[in-house]
């Protein structure tokens, strides 16, 4: 059975109240839960967020996957910090940022390489620089109505 904690809404329109519960995925949002684990108010001036603790490090631990509002909440009460201190195998990996910090590393590198050497001339480099693809991209391209 899939288990997932998620926040289930309660309260009047317009009057959002949540409660943090233990339910089966396949179950609708507002639909039948396994255990209530606390409580989250987002409208008083400072949210409030009630946890209990002990309940929630339990179901964590025997693979209950939060939603990513709830694991948001669980953090700010410092339960995801305790819980990967206890599990280190199940903190998620991060995504594409040492790929994103090894890109900026590579690209000084080529810049390097572009610039003329001390040995070189001035007038070399515009020669390099005066090619361009013009001359090809001017020339009419075959095609069977040319022929």
């Amino acid at each position: 059975m899939p288990v997932r904690i998620r926040l289930k809404r309660v309260g009047a329109k317009g009057q959002p109240h949540y409660r943090i519960v233990i339910a089966d995925k396949r179950m609708s949002r507002d639909g039948r839960e396994i255990e209530v684990i606390g409580h989250y108010s987002p409208l008083t001036e400072q949210p409030e967020i009630v946890v209990d603790e002990e309940r929630a490090m339990l179901w964590l631990e025997r693979g209950a996957l939060p939603s990513d509002t709830v694991m948001s909440l669980l953090a700010k009460q410092g339960i995801m910090e305790r819980f990967y201190e206890k599990w280190p195998k199940r903190r998620p990996k991060e995504k594409a940022q040492p790929a994103a910090a090894a890109q900026p590393a590579a690209a000084p590198e080529p810049a390097q390489a572009a610039e003329p050497a001390a040995g070189e001339t001035q007038e070399a480099a515009p020669q390099g620089e005066g090619e361009t693809e013009a001359p090809d991209a001017a020339a009419p391209a075959e095609t069977p109505e040319n022929a």
